[in-house]
């Protein structure tokens, strides 16, 4: 019984300190599991949830939830502080035994395996290289394979252990702003963070595709523009 309040009260020290905290950060799974299986917590749960959920998250179901649920485990993977990407995810998983349940599984299944992209290098684009590209619009080198919105910044075999042949294109013909694709050949499963001055974006691979977007234009026009740096897991 000694051990049973413990558990409780370490769990709701911690689980105060999760939902009063700013940024949403990757779900405990040992406290998830507690929270799964301890009515008076959970009870405890559901008030403090009403108390700290935000008006503008809407509330996920379960199929939302299980359809964004790969794409939210890779990119907290990849960045445990980028899992305000997905917060109906996040909050739904708080509440959801059976859907955190699912996202606890998936973690030990992925935990069993090796990480396909891990060991790439990073890769580096000179932000005076893409800031040329913008203002010609026609830079034949990197240009030829692409059409007159659609750049390739980078087009070569990376990968010391298991070769892949990485292709990035910049396609600037979206209003909202420009796109990076990285494309894998042979596909692989994995994530890819973008990283431009202060700016952090998260891709997905399906497909062998991840996409990158919005990237302002205007980040790239300024005097200090930074490199764009790609890192892979």
């Amino acid at each position: 019984m000694i051990t049973k309040i413990r558990e409780c009260d370490d769990a709701l020290v911690e689980l105060r300190a999760v939902l009063f905290e700013p940024a949403l950060g990757v779900p405990n799974v040992t406290l998830l599991q507690h929270l799964n299986t301890c009515r008076s917590c959970r009870a405890i749960l559901l008030l403090l949830m009403a108390e700290t959920q935000p008006d503008g998250v809407p509330p996920a179901s379960c199929a939302e939830c299980l359809a964004d649920l790969a794409a939210f485990i890779d990119v907290v993977r990849a960045n445990p502080s980028a899992a305000s990407e997905y917060p109906a995810v996040w909050w739904h998983l708080w509440l959801c035994p059976s859907c955190s349940e699912t996202y606890q599984l998936t973690l030990e299944l992925l935990d069993a395996q090796p990480r396909e992209l891990a060991t790439l290098a990073p890769i580096r684009l000179e932000g005076s290289l893409v800031h040329e590209l913008l203002q010609r619009r026609t830079v034949p080198l990197l240009a030829a394979r692409g059409a007159d919105d659609q750049h390739v910044l980078f087009d070569a075999v990376i990968g010391a252990d298991l070769p892949r042949l990485c292709t990035i294109v910049l396609d600037a013909g979206d209003d909202a702003g420009l796109r990076v694709v990285v494309q894998l050949d042979p596909a692989s499963a994995g994530v890819v963070e973008l990283r431009c001055g202060e700016l952090c974006l998260h891709g997905v691979f399906s497909g062998g595709q991840a996409v990158l977007a919005p990237l302002p234009a205007d980040l790239l026009d300024a005097p200090d523009r930074a490199d764009i740096q790609l890192f892979f897991s």
